[in-house]
């Protein structure tokens, strides 16, 4: 199982996301991302006397077929993609079994959902199989009620689907992630329940092959 995680924009919570998946999942983690995000979080999880997760830099596309060569179907990966096009992006869509786009209403996110959208296309047609990119609410208010502007943008966009889950903007996340932990991790969060029942969603969109229409 490979989960790509995916936009072209920075800042919309990707990192974030894939650590918590990676945890959620006992997962490898591929961070492209040039930041290194995910890199320093497992430091600290580590000097704090947790279990740290697989985390492997990959810069370029030869070492990125050598990882893919190895995995199986039993393997799980979880692959952070920088907010940027690139060859190794576009190869991180190819190979993904769900690519997963985090997105909220703002219009500077549905602006960069436009562009990505170009890209999954390009890509798409390349290599000669439909790519979907399945679009998670993230990052809004608890209070949040009405998201009818980004259902309407997806519902208009044939490379994407929306998924149910919405993960609101929880103080948990960055807590945990200070300490080098996952919200699944944690005893009673609104955070952990949230993205309990996003990992669920995501595993049965796999089960059901929806990746590739």
């Amino acid at each position: 199982m490979i989960i790509t995680v995916a936009h072209t924009k920075g800042g919309v919570g990707k990192s974030l996301i894939a650590w918590n998946l990676a945890i959620a999942l006992g997962a490898k983690v591929i961070d492209l991302d040039f930041q290194q995000t995910l890199l320093f979080a497992n430091a600290i999880r580590e000097q704090n006397g947790l279990k740290p997760i697989d985390v492997q830099q990959i810069e370029t596309l030869e070492d990125f077929f050598r990882f893919y060569e190895n995995q199986n179907e039993k393997s799980r990966v979880v692959i952070d993609v920088g907010g940027f096009d690139s060859d190794l992006t576009r190869m991180a869509l190819y190979v993904a079994d769900i690519v997963l786009t985090p997105a909220s209403e703002r219009l500077t996110e549905l602006a960069g959902l436009m562009k990505f959208d170009e890209i999954v296309t390009q890509v798409s047609q390349n290599v000669d199989v439909e790519i979907t990119s399945h679009v998670v609410v993230n990052n809004v208010s608890p209070n949040a009620k009405d998201f009818s502007i980004i259902e309407a943008f997806v519902e208009e966009k044939n490379n994407f689907r929306l998924l149910n889950s919405i993960l609101h903007q929880r103080a948990d996340y960055y807590k945990s992630l200070a300490e080098g932990k996952s919200v699944m991790e944690l005893k009673n969060s609104k955070a952990k329940k949230e993205f309990k029942a996003f990992v669920k969603e995501i595993k049965k969109v796999i089960k059901h092959g929806e990746k590739k229409d």
